[in-house]
């Protein structure tokens, strides 16, 4: 099971003004330098962002769960790695790939998020004894909304960061016109204070959902394309489709810590072609956006 807390959540994002946060690691895990004065100082954390030197070294967090290791920054602008299996090694790096190796997510400010298009994450050295990781990393980032030029990522690099070690339990099952669906791969985003989760499977398909971060258990009307409460679809074959408004409920069962469970059903219609549907069924599932 991988949770890429690195949004590959193209398709929802794309379509909302955001301003945005990436999932945040929590700033108790990680005695990296410059957290509050204390901790590693010897942490580096550093890339050219279009030829410009940067250093993050001072607001640097990393942690390795079951599903993998991910080193980023807290504040605007924000840089963000996620490794899904953690070893020495270089992983290629396609936010359009849920067979990707790695992630790459990066924002400059408020109404800012790129992801990448090609790009490599390298593990030099991975301790798993004494939880510290180097490696370098680049990338070519595009902006989600398609309006502003890609951003060059050269010369990344991650040296003596100190993670810990930290665990989740998140799942997600639903019936595709009959057709059993288990994820494997979670991803999440927030954006204006909506919450955007992916679950992918092994086939490459994704179940994405979308609702209010501060949602309390209730049930809610499923809307379309621009709404509150959404749901998306992509096939293997990278067809999209979204939810038809008043299709389905999305019913929140607990949301108490940001851990939500809840039930989903709705039907969801090809973008372009209305006329083939997907329903989608017996839809459960539990996140920790934590």
């Amino acid at each position: 099971m991988l949770k890429r807390t690195l949004p590959f959540l193209i398709l929802i994002l794309s379509v909302v003004a955001c301003t945005t946060d990436i999932e945040p690691l929590d700033p108790g895990l990680n005695p990296n330098g410059g957290n509050n004065g204390g901790g590693n100082l010897n942490a580096v954390f550093t890339a050219e962002i279009d030829g410009q030197f940067n250093d993050y070294s001072s607001t640097v967090e990393a942690e390795e769960t079951e599903d993998g290791f991910t080193v980023g920054t807290l504040g605007n602008p924000t840089l963000a790695i996620q490794v899904f299996n953690p070893a020495v090694g270089s992983f290629n790096v396609d936010a359009n790939n849920t067979n990707t190796g790695a992630l790459i997510l990066y924002s400059s400010g408020p109404n800012s998020l790129y992801v990448p298009t090609s790009g490599t994450v390298t593990i030099t050295s991975y301790d798993t004894t004494n939880q510290i990781a180097n490696g370098t990393f680049e990338g070519v980032m595009s902006d989600i909304a398609g309006v502003d030029p890609d951003v060059i990522i050269t010369n990344g690099v991650f040296q003596n960061i100190t993670y810990d070690i930290t665990t989740s339990f998140d799942e997600c099952e639903a019936l595709l016109d009959g057709n059993q669906f288990v994820a494997d791969v979670f991803a999440s985003a927030e954006i204006n204070n909506q919450l955007s989760i992916a679950f992918s499977n092994s086939l490459n398909e994704q179940i994405n959902i979308q609702f209010p971060l501060n949602i309390t258990p209730g049930t809610y009307d499923i809307e379309g394309l621009g709404g509150t409460y959404i749901g998306r679809y992509t096939d293997t074959n990278g067809v999209d489709y979204t939810s038809v408004p008043m299709s389905g409920e999305l019913v929140i069962t607990s949301s108490s810590n940001l851990i939500f469970e809840g039930t989903f059903e709705f039907t969801v219609a090809e973008d372009g072609n209305p006329a083939n549907v997907i329903v989608i069924t017996a839809g459960t599932f539990i996140y920790d956006y934590n």
